[in-house]
């Protein structure tokens, strides 16, 4: 080590070495390349993975609303049948109910317009008309046709028919989600 020429080589020698000692203690692949590689396929596994977990909370969700959305619609169809059953019974308790209603009516006329010709007659000075002794009735109406009933075999169609959906929707879903879990099977899973 006594010239120049030593000490540079040394030198140089120790720099090479300390590069070669930081590239191996940071290269994570004994095969150049090979790391980034594999990085960027775990990263594609965890991005497939968020994906197949997104989807399958978006799937749930739609068949979610979708079922809780024609359950409201069957709950307002049912209320507006019950509806209709409780107008039905109201109108045919009312018709039977017409023709005695009509019968007091006609009777309290009768009995105000008695009270009335009488005391008439008492101020009267003139003869009294002949319509005086006659009875009042109010005109005969004809009788209303009560409205059809509301189908039960109908309503009952009406139900099963929201149930076969709500059922057809579940099954498609469970069919989409073991389908997508045998696709994601077939890539190689997650981990």
């Amino acid at each position: 080590m006594e010239s120049l020429d030593a000490w540079l080589l040394a030198v140089l020698g120790i720099l090479i070495a300390a590069f070669a000692g930081w590239k191996a203690y940071t290269m994570t692949d004994p095969y150049p390349g090979y790391g980034r590689v594999g990085q960027k396929f775990i990263q594609a596994r965890y991005e497939l993975r968020d994906l197949h977990e997104d989807t399958l909370k978006a799937l749930t969700d739609t068949r979610d609303e979708a079922t809780e959305e024609l359950n409201q619609h069957r709950n307002d169809a049912q209320s507006n049948i019950e509806n209709a059953v409780s107008a039905y019974e109201g109108l045919v308790a009312l018709k039977t109910r017409r023709s005695s209603f009509l019968r007091d009516c006609d009777g309290a006329t009768d009995y105000l317009l008695t009270v009335y010709r009488d005391a008439n007659r008492q101020a009267r000075e003139t003869p009294v008309p002949a319509y005086f002794s006659e009875a009042y009735r109010f005109p005969l109406e004809p009788e209303p046709e009560p409205p059809n009933r509301p189908d039960a075999e109908a309503m009952k169609q009406f139900r099963e028919m929201v149930s076969d959906a709500s059922e057809r929707i579940r099954e498609e879903c469970s069919k989409a989600i073991s389908s997508f879990d045998r696709e994601d099977k077939a890539i190689g899973g997650t981990s």
